[in-house]
């Protein structure tokens, strides 16, 4: 059956699992006394959570040209996080998703310079990331801050600046934030989850030892992604290798030794980058991560008429070129919002930010999800429930 651009209740009811009711009839979702086994029951009640927290969200077929505005705050949406952003069909392949993002100062200060730079970089990291933000069939996902003029505007996110490093989340960012951090947080604002597990909230500092105690941390009803080049896993590795041939260089520092006869050839040879091999020493070695926009490169760059860097390039073993950061469904959880081939990424996607109660929380939002978020397949990633 093809599950795309139909209503999850749609789709519950043709499938048989509702029972006593039509697709208007929302109330017939509860019905599952019908159900043969237990753990059809479980599976079905799973299910039929999913729908209840989407029906917040039509499902719309877009035709081309046409756009929609998606405004539901994390109470509603099936994911658990908001979702809040313009989706536009471009052609029969292509999307684009305007964000509008409001950037003020944590502290309250005016710093219009800093705002306009956070501006840039996120458009500047939006346009790097374009050829590896691609559909599971050869579709296309375009991104960027939403303008004077657009209309209808997107929803307004509250964004604060922070000048200080920390961890960034999806309404504050550091100063000196990446780019991949940058894409990450911005897909939370389209109803994608974090995949990776919680390794520091909730973590209790031992005042006698100074360790942290992480027996007990939140966030542990999660469904845990395996693949980490996933963006919403580990967004850094992800980055990097989907996006550059090169991880990173190895850097060393030159310099001419005023002791030497040949010292006046060594300088002028360093002006010009160009240095004898045995002015190299390789004592000052460092490696160096390449950097959000692939600006380094293997090669000589003089830093002034008697000292430079060299830097070698080493390979990326794991470069994905013409891959994707985002996995099936996180293409399809944006793209057609509330429809029923998100069922498997909306069932365990909505456990993301539950914590049990003996991590201290309140308990899992969905307490027996279907076996496929738990068995680490990725299935759930994939549109995929078998």
């Amino acid at each position: 059956m093809k599950l795309a651009g139909i209503s999850l209740l749609s789709y519950l009811l043709c499938s048989g699992l509702c029972f006593g009711g039509s697709s208007s009839d929302v109330s017939c979702i509860t019905n599952v006394g019908q159900v043969a086994s237990p753990q059809a029951t479980e599976e079905i009640s799973s299910s039929i959570y999913a729908v209840m927290r989407a029906q917040k969200i039509s499902c719309e077929d877009l035709s081309v040209g046409s756009s929609r505005i998606l405004d539901v705050d994390a109470n509603d949406s099936p994911t658990s996080v908001q979702l809040k952003y313009k989706l536009t069909r471009l052609n029969e392949k292509d999307f684009a998703v305007v964000l509008n993002l409001n950037f003020t100062m944590a502290d309250g200060s005016s710093n219009p310079e800093l705002i306009a730079k956070m501006r840039a970089q996120a458009n500047a990291c939006y346009q790097k990331a374009d050829p590896a933000l691609l559909g599971p069939n050869g579709e296309h996902l375009r991104l960027r801050l939403s303008e004077a003029g657009d209309a209808p505007a997107p929803p307004a996110v509250p964004l604060s600046v922070v000048t200080q490093t920390g961890r960034d989340d999806s309404q504050h960012w550091s100063a000196k934030t990446s780019c991949s951090i940058i894409l990450h947080e911005s897909l939370h604002l389209m109803g994608l989850v974090d995949e990776y597990k919680e390794a520091l909230m909730g973590a209790v500092l031992d005042p006698k030892t100074g360790k942290l105690d992480s027996d007990a941390l939140l966030w542990d009803c999660r469904s845990i992604g395996t693949d980490t080049n996933s963006i919403m896993n580990q967004p850094n590795p992800a980055w990097t290798n989907h996006l550059f041939k090169n991880a990173g260089y190895w850097e060393s520092t030159c310099s001419c030794d005023e002791t030497k006869e040949d010292f006046e050839d060594c300088r002028k040879s360093f002006a010009a980058g160009t240095p004898k091999s045995e002015s190299c020493p390789t004592k000052d070695v460092r490696f160096v991560r390449q950097d959000d926009f692939g600006l380094l490169k293997e090669g000589i760059v003089p830093i002034d008429d008697t000292h430079l860097k060299v830097l070698h390039a080493t390979k990326n073993e794991n470069y994905k070129p013409g891959s994707s950061l985002l996995k099936a469904a996180h293409f399809t959880a944006i793209t057609q919002p509330g429809c029923a081939v998100n069922l498997p990424f909306y069932e365990c996607a909505v456990n993301a930010y539950g914590t049990s109660k003996e991590h201290g929380g309140t308990g899992c939002p969905l307490p027996n999800p279907p076996s496929y978020c738990r068995d680490g397949s990725d299935k759930w990633l994939n549109n995929s429930a078998q």
